[in-house]
Parts: C-alpha cells; structure tokens; sequence
C-alpha cells in the first residue's frame, strides 16, 4: 500500500480538502478458532503517517468483525 501511496501524496492533498478522504479495512473473522488477529504498523507506515497526516486531511478507519458462529 506504501509504495502506491508515497509517490501519490502531493495529488491526494488538494482532493482531500476538496472531499471526505477516509482509508478503511475490514477484517473478518469467520474461524473462532483461529487466534484473535493483530494488526502491526513498521516503522515505515510510522512515518509515512507523519508525513502523510501533514499533507493531506485523512482518516484511517480499521472494523474487526466477528459475526456470531449461526451465520
């Protein structure tokens, strides 16, 4: 995701103030079985964010699912 966001900085900042800019993920969790998910940012996304957050008027939104084992 960095590497197609970083060069894009500079385009995405005008239209962020222009509209609602959100990133968003959804995680699923369908396997009660399987261990509770986690979610780890590098150094990288670290500041990249910084600098990101600087430039351009963004949410990061993250949902965890777990719909009940009936579904």
């Amino acid at each position: 995701m960095l590497d197609f966001l970083e060069p894009k900085i500079d385009v995405l900042a005008p239209l962020s103030k222009k509209y609602e800019c959100e990133f968003s993920l959804a995680i699923f969790i369908m396997n009660r079985n399987e261990s509770t998910p986690w979610i780890h940012l590098d150094k990288r996304y670290n500041e990249f964010i910084k600098k990101f957050i600087k430039k351009v008027d963004v949410e990061f939104d993250i949902d965890l699912y777990c719909p009940p084992d009936d579904e």
